[in-house]
């Protein structure tokens, strides 16, 4: 019965080890600081703003307040990248989805959309309600308290 017992609890060391290994290789959720754009600098609040690496598989995940305005009339423009995060695969300008964005403009309305690469360094919010960029048609200007969130999945180049 002790040889038994001594089995167990090799047995279970062993699958102790394993699983900590195999945790130790799951890929973790990274902090970042984007930037905010639209015609001028907007500073924000970054609620959330993480991605994380599997392969050469990023994805992405950001929500922040902006803390000041931007200009009517130009689209809303996100950058700041961490280097590890790009390149990236994308393959026309500003018409490569990456994933989906959204704006609440408090007080106005939220509007939707997709998240579009407009180079490796600059991603913009494309309306296809509007066939333009967020920000741009419709028209208005980020300002204190609104709420942009994004997403996106993309292949490293």
């Amino acid at each position: 019965m002790a040889d038994f017992a001594e089995d167990v609890v090799i047995q279970l060391e062993s699958l102790t080890r394993r699983l900590t290994r195999l945790e130790s290789q799951r890929p973790a959720w990274i902090n970042w600081t984007p930037t905010i754009t639209q015609s001028v600098s907007v500073t924000a609040t970054i609620n959330q703003a993480r991605y994380t690496i599997i392969g050469n598989t990023v994805h992405v995940y950001a929500e922040v307040t902006a803390t000041s305005a931007g200009t009517a009339g130009n689209a809303i423009t996100i950058g700041g990248f961490p280097s590890v995060i790009t390149p990236f695969t994308f393959y026309v300008a500003d018409i490569s989805p990456l994933g989906t964005a959204s704006v609440l403009d408090q007080g106005v309305g939220t509007y939707a959309g997709m998240l579009v690469a407009l180079s490796d360094t600059a991603w913009h919010l494309w309306s296809p309600a509007t066939n333009n960029n967020i920000g741009a048609n419709p028209s208005f200007a980020l300002a204190n308290t609104d709420i942009i969130v994004w997403n996106a999945t993309y292949e490293l180049a």
